[in-house]
């Protein structure tokens, strides 16, 4: 796992949106563990986790990388690259910005739509008068 120089880049990805990121060392307590991705976000208080993979052939990398919500478990996005690894700062550079661009917009879209279907709820639930929610009435 190449954690520590990922590590380089996690200041450009606070710096993008309102994108959350943990601290790197946070997740050293899970490396190696198989652990379920709720699990991991409940203990790291985080809703979404995007987790990845980075095997290295000779002088290729193929790094896989999902977005995970945490709370259904729904794999939001996923995405497979394949690199020559003639610079591994060029690489890592092109790599960490195309998956935070890629994936901020995703996270919003997903947390305007909880928020629509959270709202559309509530003005369901305060349209329908109280009476109709009392199980007591419904016995008179």
């Amino acid at each position: 796992m190449y954690q520590g120089r990922f590590s380089t880049h996690r200041p450009r990805q606070t710096k993008v949106g309102s994108l959350f990121v943990i601290a790197r060392n946070s997740s050293f307590t899970y490396k190696g563990e198989p652990v379920d991705v709720r699990t991991v976000a409940k203990g790291l208080g985080v809703r979404y986790v995007l987790e990845g993979s980075i095997r290295r052939a000779a002088n290729r990398i193929r790094v896989t990388a999902q977005l995970i919500d945490a709370i259904t478990g729904n794999h939001i996005w996923a995405e497979k690259y394949d690199r020559v690894l003639k610079d591994v700062f060029a690489v890592q550079e092109e790599l960490t910005q195309g998956i935070v661009v890629t994936i901020a917009p995703l996270i919003a879209a997903a947390e305007f739509e909880l928020q629509n279907a959270e709202s559309a709820i509530n003005a369901w639930f305060s349209a329908i008068p109280q009476h109709h929610w009392n199980m007591s009435s419904l016995e008179q």
